[in-house]
């Protein structure tokens, strides 16, 4: 175990050492100098590394060696990621995505039982991405056997492309959803899927009418990839979206209605908690203040020192004449924001709120 903690930790980082050491325990290095090592993938005592232009390298924990690698081919591409996983009930195979070459070559190879590479990116058009830079899967009961994601750069680098797989790997189909930032790292337990778009319905901005058209766009794209694939799952990403846009737009009922069934879905306690504040800043905004802050306070049970909820309340009692309450919970936001950065809206805000009330920041 100590020599797989080393592959895992220096790969990147030494591919020149030999021994490296944390405290009094000697680590070895596994080999693979010059290589080029771009990837690793663990999984089940199953160790895969990538290469640029060196092919792909595996083997066993059980059995690591200085001498251990078996080498699958792939020498002449640009191996981006490597994905080591089960196939079948006994098997298990080795995915790897690439910068294609030549150009009209496939995009993702699998090996079984560390056979030959078999091209397996159908659907994947050259005419969308560039190549692939990172793999995943997690089983899925719906088909028997795993859920594959693949991610690429799109085609002027400035986007990126989601594929997914129900089976096997074979015929990929695009994700709905447009990408502004590159995909770096893909996590897919069984929500994973949806805490990847619920991240990507967090980080659109609606203040600019052309991002809501957007927005409202890859909406109804998101609907019509749900009742194609029959993945119920994700309503709550519509939901989350559709609440983001009423509220822009002032429709606050419309909006706490979505936000409601959003909280409904399986999320986490953070988006959860996020959730629930922003019902209560749509009660704010309807005046209904007792709902506001009753909202308000639920929110904190799942993230009590949350900045943004705390400010919300503060200006729940603010509107309500009772100061003292407002500058406690103002003074717990500003304190976690303390060194937030000064562009930083929320914060800047808070800042402003303080300066407009008069009060004095409470000392510790």
């Amino acid at each position: 175990m100590k020599k797989i903690i080393f592959v895992v930790v220096m790969i990147q980082l030494c591919s020149h050492m030999s021994k490296i050491s944390f405290g009094q325990e000697t680590l070895e290095f596994l080999d693979l100098q010059e290589k080029y090592i771009t990837s690793l993938s663990l999984n089940d005592g199953l160790i895969a590394v990538g290469t640029n232009r060196n092919g792909v390298y595996w083997q066993m924990e059980y059995m690591p060696s200085d001498t251990g690698w078996n080498h699958i081919e792939l020498d002449s591409q640009s191996v981006q990621t490597v994905y080591a996983h089960k196939s079948g009930p006994i098997g298990w195979a080795i995915s790897a995505g690439v910068v294609p070459y030549p150009v009209d070559s496939a995009f993702i190879y699998c090996s079984f039982l560390g056979g030959e590479f078999v091209a397996n990116s159908m659907g994947i058009p050259d005419s969308l991405t560039i190549g692939v830079s990172e793999l995943d899967g997690f089983p899925d009961p719906t088909i028997c056997g795993e859920t594959y994601a693949a991610g690429g750069d799109g085609l002027d680098t400035e986007s990126a492309i989601l594929f997914f797989s129900k089976n096997d790997g074979d015929n990929w189909q695009r994700f709905p959803l447009h990408m502004s930032c590159p995909i770096v790292d893909m996590e897919f337990g069984i929500n994973g899927w949806i805490y990847f778009a619920f991240d990507f319905i967090f980080n659109m901005t609606v203040e600019d009418p052309k991002t809501g058209a957007v927005l409202e766009e890859e909406l109804e794209k998101l609907e019509a990839f749900i009742e194609t694939y029959n993945w119920e799952e994700w309503r709550g990403v519509i939901w989350w979206g559709s609440a983001k846009l009423a509220q822009y737009r002032e429709e606050y009922s419309q909006a706490i209605a979505s936000y409601q069934k959003a909280v409904e879905t399986k999320i986490g306690w953070g988006e959860k908690a996020f959730l629930i504040s922003r019902i209560g800043q749509c009660y704010r905004k309807l005046k209904e203040f007792k709902e506001a802050k009753e909202t308000l306070q639920k929110a904190l049970q799942f993230e009590p020192f949350s900045p943004l909820t705390h400010y919300e309340l503060a200006l729940v009692y603010w509107e309500q004449d009772k100061k003292e309450q407002a500058m406690e919970h103002l003074n717990t936001a500003l304190k976690v924001w303390e060194e937030a950065d000064a562009e930083y809206k929320p914060a800047k805000e808070a800042r402003e709120k303080l300066a407009e009330w008069g009060l004095v920041p409470k000392s510790n």
